[in-house]
């Protein structure tokens, strides 16, 4: 099993879910995003927008060699076109409270923890400056 592909789908029903007055996907939130894309923000699309990529992920075997956890690392960021970083700064705090100590599942993990390990932000270069803010996340997850 790829426990992973499942942490990825739990991170995208987590996030999409918060749809409150102060929500990332609120209505009336004049900082809402705009969609939630793994690896890369399609070029049509609506910025801000939620961009997550995974880093890196460990197994955690028992002496039996039977797998108990897997820990990983995503990339979770706000990406907005802008020259600074003051209008991601409300989106990149929602997305640290919905995120920072969640749990859950989907059909296929349970997901125990995830917890930011690092703030993140990032600059591209050009004509066009994209700016990316918010951070590592540790997801740890079980296998149902």
């Amino acid at each position: 099993m790829h426990e992973t592909v499942h942490m990825d789908a739990w991170l995208v029903a987590k996030l999409k879910a918060d749809v409150g007055a102060g929500g990332l996907f609120g209505p009336a939130n004049p900082a809402k995003v705009n969609g939630v894309w793994s690896d890369v923000i399609a070029p049509d699309a609506v910025l801000p927008a939620i961009r997550f990529q995974e880093q890196g992920a460990l197994d955690t075997n028992g002496v039996s060699g039977q797998r108990i956890l897997v820990r990983g690392t995503w990339l979770v960021v706000v990406t907005g076109k802008t020259k600074d970083y003051g209008p991601l700064v409300p989106a990149a705090d929602r997305l640290d409270e919905v995120l920072q100590r969640a749990s859950g599942n989907t059909s296929g993990v349970w997901v125990l923890q995830c917890t930011r390990i690092a703030p993140f932000k990032q600059t591209d270069p050009g004509d066009i400056q994209f700016r990316h803010l918010g951070g590592l996340y540790e997801i740890i997850g079980h296998k149902q």
